[in-house]
């Protein structure tokens, strides 16, 4: 059985989720230590299904006939996977090859209480880089305990896009 299973919602990610599944492919983990949802939130608005399709058999698919937003699609990846954790990502994100490995090496010295793990986020005109403790996190790139997600009661499909993270984040805390 996988050790994480990396949830990638898309919308219209033609353009980019090629890289990001490749940079799950060139993780240090073995393949058998991974999983791969995507699920893509669009009615046809480009190629992204023929190309997941075509390219990457081994995806697991899913999809909306509408456009149901970026936290209707991660819940549907999370209630997919069968894996103790969850890596929550954009379509447009590259992982260092490393990432997968050292985050489930950290979260075996934390307590079970720990949900997520934020690593720093690089992007071209942002960069966050907290250490220790966090009240909230950006899913763009995190590693959490699916279990923590389901008690907390997903992410609240009413937060379209944007802010869905912060509300999870308050649900984790909640939640303990």
């Amino acid at each position: 059985m996988s050790a994480i299973t990396f949830v990638i919602p898309t919308y219209a990610g033609e353009d980019t989720i090629e890289e990001t599944i490749k940079s799950i492919y060139e993780q240090s983990l073995s393949e058998s230590d991974i999983s791969v949802i995507v699920v893509v939130d669009e009615a046809g608005v480009d190629n992204t299904v023929e190309l997941l399709q075509q390219e990457y058999p081994n995806v697991e698919l899913h999809t909306f006939s509408e456009n149901r937003g970026h936290a209707a699609a991660l819940n549907r990846g999370i209630q997919y996977a069968e894996t103790e954790f969850v890596a929550l990502c954009d379509d447009d994100i590259q992982f260092p090859t490393d990432w997968g490995e050292t985050l489930l090496n950290e979260f075996k010295s934390l307590p079970p209480e720990v949900a997520v793990l934020q690593p720093r986020i690089i992007e071209p005109d942002y960069e966050r880089a907290e250490f220790g403790d966090i009240d909230r996190f950006q899913s763009s790139g995190v590693l959490a305990r699916r279990a923590a997600i389901k008690q907390a009661g997903y992410f609240d499909e009413d937060y379209f896009v944007y802010r869905d993270d912060y509300q999870l984040s308050a649900a984790l805390l909640n939640s303990g």
